[in-house]
């Protein structure tokens, strides 16, 4: 499982971002099989659900912004609309 701190978590053995910055890139999500763990502590309470989310579709990236300091994650080569479709298995909020 690959973790970066202060961002979601991928719930995925071998997964991989493509940097460890404050907006990381992840390369390798699946939709309809990986799963991003947003954990609320993390966060002042600030990310408990999808409403808490943002989506945008950035050329072929999926990007999802959270959290009051305008935090990102870019899902590369996901489409929002699919992710969309997938949203109760692919987001976890603990």
């Amino acid at each position: 499982m690959s973790v970066l701190a202060r961002a979601p978590r991928l719930q995925r053995p071998g997964a991989q971002n493509a940097s460890g910055s404050r907006s990381p890139r992840w390369k390798d999500f699946r939709v309809g099989e990986d799963v991003l763990e947003f954990r609320s502590a993390y966060w002042g309470g600030q990310v408990e659900g999808l409403e808490d989310l943002a989506f945008s579709q950035v050329g072929s990236d999926t990007v999802i912004s959270y959290g009051q300091a305008g935090e990102s994650i870019t899902l590369v080569g996901v489409d929002s609309a699919q992710l969309h479709l997938q949203a109760a298995t692919a987001f976890l909020f603990t």
